[in-house]
């Protein structure tokens, strides 16, 4: 997974401001579910296969960034991604009733 799927994904998070407020609850639990999928496909595959992913890139001047996953953290990335989603699908009913107030 490069890191300009991230960075596009997370300048594409900000239009959810330019959606109407009634779809805005259904946009954040879509794109949460889109993302989450994606890191948790990349997760197990570390997990059940072993595989150590790296991605690295050289967008910032300096020395180059890089990002690994190994077997444990890809078990820590694939309990915050769960959590995080299951978060987000609870912040639905709570909105929502936010929103009559």
């Amino acid at each position: 997974m490069p890191y300009y799927f991230l960075f596009a994904w997370m300048a594409s998070s900000g239009l959810i401001f330019l959606v109407p407020s009634r779809f805005k609850t259904y946009l954040s639990i879509v794109l949460s579910s889109i993302l989450c999928t994606g890191v948790s496909i990349y997760a197990l595959s570390t997990l059940i296969g072993g595989n150590l992913y790296q991605w690295t890139t050289s967008l910032l001047p300096g020395p180059q960034n890089a990002l690994r996953m190994d077997g444990l953290s890809a078990f820590f990335c694939l309990l915050i991604v769960w959590v995080s989603w299951a978060g987000t699908l609870y912040t639905k009913g709570y909105v929502s009733k936010m929103k009559h107030l």
